[in-house]
């Protein structure tokens, strides 16, 4: 069985695999690295990363001594929230410092949650897959009654 630190180790290479940073000194973003067709099609369809292996990530990252001139983008529990925001989500972690994580990359990233600098905007929501598949299957049944309502009209006036 893995220890801890070996799969935090397992988690961050195959995150560095994937991700980089831009870092002009108005707009620093984190993003994914520029990738082939087959591995686009093995991300969209089967590849997630966890916001925690992005916060691993950074640490490792960050922890290097070129980095150190700049500051840290996330910050991990303990952080102000607006107050519907709150409401909602009990710990996890926060953009901070001008640093953002392009659109287009944020579909890869799930098990938030990630909340933006400002304190307003959940990025990652914190769903667990227990509470995904009740949404998900709330949502197919809502899909099936309203096709049965309709073919029951159909039955009723034909």
């Amino acid at each position: 069985m893995k220890s801890r630190q070996e799969i935090i180790k397992e988690s961050v290479l195959d995150f560095d695999k994937y991700w980089t940073y831009e870092l002009p000194l108005d707009n620093r973003v984190i993003t994914l690295k520029k990738l082939s067709f087959p591995q686009r099609i093995y991300l969209r369809l089967w590849k997630r990363f966890q916001v925690k292996s992005l916060y691993f990530w950074a640490n490792g990252t960050w922890s290097q001594q070129n980095m150190m001139p700049f500051p840290f983008p996330l910050k991990h529990d303990g952080f102000t929230l607006s107050s519907e925001v709150e409401k909602e989500i009990p710990r996890g972690f926060q953009m901070k410092d001008n640093w953002t994580i392009s659109a287009s990359a944020l579909k890869y990233l799930r098990r938030g949650p990630l909340i933006s600098e400002s304190g307003e905007t959940i990025l990652v929501q914190p769903y667990s897959f227990g509470a995904r598949w009740f949404l998900r299957t709330e949502r197919y049944l809502a899909i099936l009654g309203s096709i049965a309502s309709i073919i029951g009209l159909v039955y009723v006036f034909t």
